[in-house]
């Protein structure tokens, strides 16, 4: 009888692992595809904030004297540091900083904008494709309406 119990619990394990297998593979795949499905949604939204953030810039440096682009340029800004990798995020906080500090005085050079737009650039650039280059150079340039008058 003891031989009977123990070949009928032998049975019940290996009915229940044989249960378990295929429902911890599904759960495996399950998540592997959520995991998956996450990422891409995350890559996406950092590739549209990087994308926000350089038309809000480039928008802005065409009309630095037109409070609705500063405010979409702050927005982009706000949702850059939210959203992008931390040392995208961390060089467009520490340009805006240098930015809004220019109303008390210190004004950025030309070279200094053109560093942090590198910077930034090329930490956009890395996150969105780890194998990119580094890009030397890097200029933004503003179309002022004011130098274009008839």
């Amino acid at each position: 009888m003891t031989d009977t119990i123990f070949i009928a619990l032998i049975s019940a394990a290996a009915a229940l692992i044989g249960a378990a297998i295929p429902s911890l593979f599904s759960f495996l795949s399950i998540s592997r595809k959520y995991n998956k499905e996450k990422q891409l949604k995350l890559d996406e939204l950092r590739f549209n904030t990087y994308n926000s953030f350089l038309f809000a810039l480039q928008e802005f440096m065409n009309s630095p004297n037109d409070s609705t682009k500063f405010i979409q340029f702050q927005l982009s800004v706000n949702r850059s540091i939210l959203c992008a990798n931390y040392n995208t995020a961390k060089l467009i906080n520490e340009y805006w900083i240098k930015l809004i500090s220019q109303n008390r005085g210190n004004q950025l050079t030309n070279t200094q904008h053109n560093y942090y737009h590198e910077l930034i650039i090329n930490s956009m650039r890395l996150d969105i494709d780890s194998n990119s280059e580094h890009i030397e150079k890097i200029h933004l340039t503003a179309f002022l309406s004011s130098f274009h008058k008839n």
